[in-house]
């Protein structure tokens, strides 16, 4: 018998513009699967219930504590997408600490790739 389809399940945060926020909920109310939550993207990652998540995009802190924003690590699913803005080689020179962060995170658990 076959697995039931899985429930995908998104959380869209705003923190930084919560005028923004009303406009978010309105933009997605034919979304059930989408949670609108308001918050530091670091707090919200570390709830319990939040996940198993498919994807998470995280467009949080630009220094060097970004590397908080990666604990969303811990709410996606096996084989789970967790994309972080402005993490590109092209950026490093104007991000270095989301361009470092994120590979050392990666090294940490085994996934950075070498070539």
């Amino acid at each position: 018998m076959a697995d039931p389809p899985r429930k995908h399940e998104w959380i869209v945060i705003w923190a930084a513009y919560h005028d923004r926020q009303a406009a978010a909920r309105a933009s997605l109310a034919a979304y059930p699967h989408v949670t609108v939550m308001q918050g530091d993207s670091h707090d919200a990652a570390l709830r319990d219930g939040l996940g198993p998540l498919d994807m998470v995009f995280v467009d949080g802190d630009h220094g060097p504590e970004m590397v908080r924003d990666l604990a969303w690590f811990n709410a996606l699913r096996p084989g789970g997408l967790l994309m972080v803005h402005d993490f590109n080689y092209q950026s490093a020179q104007h991000f270095p600490d989301v361009v470092w962060g994120v590979m050392g995170f990666l090294r940490a658990i085994g996934r950075a790739q070498t070539d």
